[in-house]
């Protein structure tokens, strides 16, 4: 991981990933849910999709819509790592992008999260191995969280479709 701010408008281009560390209450769980599972020492509390310089892709509270990346970058408690897909050309750069604009509006799945911290708690997945592969528990279809968002804009792409993207709980 880059060990200083990546620069507004330089170090990105669409199709990127922004990975985002917050600060708060919220993002403090959310990142301490994450580093159960990460071994980088950065743990991101939210990922979003660079459509251009200045605009960006996002499944937040509110659902999925188009955010200015300058939030990001100037607030100061904020963590910012930029992450170009492996291979990454413009007709996937497309095939992502227009996928991701056919799902705004679509809503934030908090139900998920129900889910996570019941299987966290339980440590089923531990005990039965099998439950990794199944959808979360009390998951919406057809909603999404950030990561979620991201991960299946990048699985329509033709790139990117038949590799595992989505974690495994």
């Amino acid at each position: 991981m880059k060990s200083i701010k990546p620069i507004y408008g330089q170090d990105y281009a669409p199709g990127f990933s922004i990975f985002t560390r917050g600060s708060g209450i919220i993002s403090d769980g959310i990142s301490w849910f994450e580093s159960l599972y990460e071994a980088s020492g950065f743990t991101p509390t939210h990922v979003l999709l660079v459509i251009n310089m200045t605009l960006g892709i996002e499944c937040s509270i509110g659902g999925v819509k188009i955010v200015p990346l300058k939030k990001y970058f100037d607030d100061h408690m904020c963590e910012v790592v930029c992450r170009e897909p492996i291979e990454l050309k413009q007709k996937y750069v497309d095939q992502i992008l227009t996928h991701a604009n056919s799902k705004l509006g679509y809503e934030y799945d908090y139900s998920s999260y129900v889910g996570y911290l019941a299987m966290l708690v339980t440590r089923l997945v531990d005990v039965i191995p099998f439950l990794r592969k199944l959808r979360l528990p009390f998951s919406n279809t057809g909603e999404y969280v950030c990561s979620t968002f991201v991960a299946d804009s990048y699985k329509h792409s033709k790139l990117y479709s038949n590799i595992p993207l989505f974690r495994e709980w």
